[in-house]
């Protein structure tokens, strides 16, 4: 076994009087050392301890960094099989250390972060192949090069990509988005092999830091009842007349006032249903005429509960108003559409329906843009005033994160989660 130690080597004097402190491994009575480019004063170091006095200037951080050198060579002995551990030499893993070196170097990130991208547009992933591949254009505007590899992915190189994000206007929560996708970068090469633990950066970087506290818009049920009793026809007759003086890209397309309106109330009253999600949403998804199923497509997590009488009528509606399509709302103009259509689609009609919520709120005399997500916001907000439990709001909203929910998340009876929807469209 190779044992790993700190030492002074006190042969080693320069002019100034300091000793250099190297790293040695020793095997079958062989040494070899590693230089840690620390230098101290014979004082100032304590053979017993193998750190630095408290006399040496900056001791704790030296001793901290002189640690973790100890540490990564450890760990690069450890991955070797328990049985190599045994009868390797020291020439031998050093051999074994160059070659992963060698081997890490040679991973171009845009390689990877493009192979990654190819796979989730290959799948029908196009959202999420969007997401890499903004972090990919960015990441390229920050190098200017393409020849990046994991290993000059450090800790400084991911600070100074931060700060290049900063001078382009990028908040919290957008730095955080790119962090996220260069760390699954990571994780995945590491899950396959490809590099090491003590290459990963976000032992150090944490991603956590840039975590904003977002204000959770929600809305009253004096709100939502406000909405709902909004007359679309009397109100678009007003927006036309408006809309000339609107940029174009701002208009809203006829009868798109009523569709938001019945979006954002069919999402409040199927538990926040996201916007994905009602997208493709189908008449098959409906049962028995009175329950609704459908795999959420951000947690892949099935939802199965009863239609609420105000979310029943909307589909009822737009059963009567089809376009011939499978689908519920009159948002995907047919079957057939490839997942990029769908994708684009979706981010087309995303817009138009965030502007007409605007609208909405304006109407109601709401003093905040309404989005999508307000809806999903004031379901639960709404039914904890109503003294519905958490776990029933989180298991009716399909929360999957245990490190977010695992504190009051319970699987519950269908039963539960019906008493929950009931209550919500009790208004």
């Amino acid at each position: 076994m190779i044992k790993f130690k700190l030492v002074l080597l006190k042969h080693k004097v320069d002019t100034n009087g300091l000793y250099p402190i190297y790293l040695r491994m020793t095997k079958d009575r062989k040494l070899k050392y590693i230089n840690t480019a620390y230098r101290c004063k014979l004082n100032e170091w304590n053979e017993n301890t193998c750190k630095l006095n408290h006399n040496c200037k900056d001791f704790k951080k030296a001793n901290i960094i002189l640690t973790e050198i100890v540490n990564q060579w450890t760990n690069k002995y450890n991955t070797l099989p328990i049985n190599k551990r045994e009868v390797i030499s020291l020439s031998e893993f050093m051999d074994f250390v160059a070659k992963e070196k060698t081997r890490q170097k040679t991973l171009n990130f845009f390689e990877l972060i493009q192979a990654k991208i190819d796979n989730l547009n290959d799948i029908g992933k196009i959202g999420n192949a969007k997401y890499y591949n903004d972090t990919r254009n960015s990441i390229l505007r920050f190098t200017q090069t393409t020849k990046l590899t994991m290993e000059n992915i450090n800790v400084e190189w991911l600070k100074k990509y931060e700060k290049f994000l900063r001078m382009n206007k990028c908040v919290d929560s957008g730095i955080a988005v790119r962090m996220r996708a260069i760390r699954a970068i990571f994780n995945e090469c590491i899950e396959n092999n490809l590099i090491k633990l003590d290459a990963y950066p976000f032992k150090t970087y944490k991603i956590s830091k840039l975590k904003q506290n977002k204000k959770i818009r929600a809305i009253t049920i004096a709100d939502i009842k406000k909405i709902a009793e909004i007359d679309p026809i009397k109100e678009e007759e007003k927006l036309i007349i408006e809309q000339s003086n609107i940029p174009k890209h701002q208009r809203l397309p006829k009868g798109y006032l009523r569709l938001a309106k019945d979006l954002f109330l069919f999402s409040y009253f199927t538990g926040g249903m996201n916007f994905k999600d009602m997208l493709v949403l189908k008449h098959s998804n409906i049962y028995n005429d009175s329950r609704i199923t459908y795999v959420r497509s951000k947690t892949n997590r099935l939802q199965d509960f009863k239609l609420t009488a105000p979310a029943k009528e909307i589909v009822e509606y737009y059963k009567s108003q089809s376009i011939g399509t499978e689908y519920i709302f009159p948002l995907l103009l047919n079957d057939n559409m490839t997942p990029t259509q769908i994708a684009n689609r979706r981010h087309k009609c995303l817009t138009q329906f965030n502007i007409a919520l605007k609208r909405i709120g304006l109407i109601c005399n709401i003093d905040f843009d309404i989005t999508s997500y307000v809806a999903r916001h004031s379901f639960a907000s709404n039914l904890k005033d109503k003294g519905i439990s958490t776990d029933a709001i989180s298991e009716a909203m399909g929360h999957s994160d245990i490190k977010i929910t695992q504190v009051y998340l319970k699987r519950l009876e269908n039963e539960v989660i019906d008493n929950a929807m009931d209550k919500i469209a009790d208004f």
